[in-house]
């Protein structure tokens, strides 16, 4: 058989091997263990360099800053070796929390997306939960919610009761409800607090998001899928103490809930909050460096399921001094993987495959996301190539993303994306290609023909 593509190098699997991969009609077709021996329209050599499935990120914000966008996000990720993403729902100005807005973003996606693109589906405060099973059969990736308020009609705090019927309801259409667990109660009154005596240095920013913010939210959260006996997933864990209450639970009583943290918890601290301030503000906040370094030797130990990068980049005003005045939010799909090979891979703290489990298997298992997350014969030809002794320095140009505003400018990093392919075709070797050929991932609800209702 003659490929359309044969790409060359040490092929990630369930193991590390010298060999080819032959990609015809957007698939993978053939494996081999030796090189030479395919014909393809294309060859490209990556000898010494990895080439691992396409890299998921299910938690990205395309349009929390509108001036992004999905041109802007999917771009940016395929520079960082991500080849399907998952797009949060509080857009401005409207949230995803109805099926006509939900419809109209997946045409953009197929219109303007690089990458592939799975969509999160919201709800309104208070009502709509009759939304969730017709984004569920549309293929809404799953439902987000949170139990915080940041904006009343972007981004509610959801009432407990109407978190018990999402729940119930996505059971039933057949996805994961995920949760931003932060303690509105706890954090809003630090806030006042700390404002009313005027202490509004970065530092606060984590003190004012303590962590049994997070874990109190938590608990909450997983005592409803108890009872409802749903499954949930939740977002940007940054305490290891949170990790230890999701596991006891699960242990103790069978619970279906898995979590991930970002890359930011397990490379920044405090210390980098004090430093630069506004530009190393997230939520919930960067943690101290013992908890830091307690959540890090979890992700080691395989205790944490997947890392995404939790995407939401703004342009700061870095004269502002009054840390509760600055967004909240950090730029992470043009360098989350740069940034954690160079981390965790060079200095030997994860295995080849640990890595590719965590950026990819893991993820597309999660969610029910086919043909993709494993290079196997008959899988989407979803591949990124990294040179693991490629040394490059990471400026403010090393960006697709509206913001290039980061902790990490100016470092050294080990490990580069090379190359990124989507089902076949190269869209990143060094440069973008203009080939918006991204398309729309259906969650496992969708059902075919909800895309022929008026």
């Amino acid at each position: 058989m003659k490929f359309d593509s044969v790409i060359s190098g040490k092929i990630v699997t369930d193991k590390v091997f010298e060999g080819e991969i032959g990609v015809k009609n957007g698939k993978i077709m053939a494996i081999k263990d030796e090189s030479g021996s395919m014909n393809g329209e294309k060859y490209y050599d990556c000898e010494g360099q990895y080439i691992f499935p396409g890299f998921i990120d299910s938690h990205v914000h395309c349009f929390s800053n509108p001036d992004e966008g999905i041109e802007k996000t999917t771009k940016a990720a395929a520079h960082g070796g991500i080849t399907t993403i998952f797009d949060m729902p509080y857009d401005r100005p409207y949230p995803i929390n109805h099926i006509d807005l939900f419809k109209q973003k997946t045409e953009q996606v197929n219109k303007y997306a690089y990458v592939d693109m799975g969509l999160w589906g919201t709800i309104a405060k208070c009502k709509g939960t009759e939304q969730i099973t017709k984004m569920a059969e549309y293929g809404a990736i799953g439902i987000k919610l949170s139990t915080f308020e940041t904006d009343v009609e972007r981004f509610p705090r959801i009432p407990d009761i109407q978190i018990k019927q999402a729940m119930e309801l996505a059971k039933n259409a057949g996805i994961l409800v995920a949760f931003h667990a932060e303690s509105e109660e706890i954090i809003k009154s630090k806030i006042s607090e700390f404002k009313e005596k005027g202490l509004t240095k970065a530092i606060y920013h984590n003190l004012s998001r303590p962590p049994e913010s997070e874990s109190l939210a938590v608990i909450k959260l997983i005592e409803l899928a108890y009872w409802t006996n749903s499954k949930i997933h939740l977002v940007h864990i940054s305490h290891p103490h949170t990790v230890e209450l999701i596991e006891s639970f699960r242990k103790a009583y069978n619970v279906d809930v898995t979590f991930e943290t970002c890359y930011q918890y397990t490379t920044l601290s405090t210390e980098d909050l004090k430093k630069y301030g506004s530009i190393a503000k997230c939520n919930p906040p960067l943690r101290t460096p013992d908890e830091v370094k307690c959540l890090t030797n979890q992700v080691l130990n395989n205790r944490i399921e997947f890392i995404t990068s939790d995407h939401a980049p703004w342009v700061k005003d870095l004269n502002e001094t009054n840390i509760f005045n600055s967004p909240s939010g950090l730029t992470g799909l043009d360098i989350m993987i740069p940034v954690m090979f160079d981390r965790f891979i060079n200095k030997g703290l994860l295995s080849i495959i640990q890595f590719k489990n965590m950026f990819s298997t893991n993820i597309a298992r999660r969610f029910g996301i086919k043909n993709k997350g494993i290079i196997k014969e008959g899988y989407d030809a979803d591949l990124t190539v990294i040179d693991p002794k490629k040394t490059w320095q990471l400026d403010e140009t090393c960006y697709e993303s509206i913001s290039n505003q980061s902790v990490f400018n100016g470092e050294f990093l080990q490990g580069k994306v090379t190359k990124t392919f989507l089902r076949g075709t190269l869209i990143y070797d060094g440069e973008i290609k203009n080939k918006k050929m991204g398309q729309y991932i259906k969650g496992p609800g969708f059902k075919e023909e909800m895309l022929f209702e008026n």
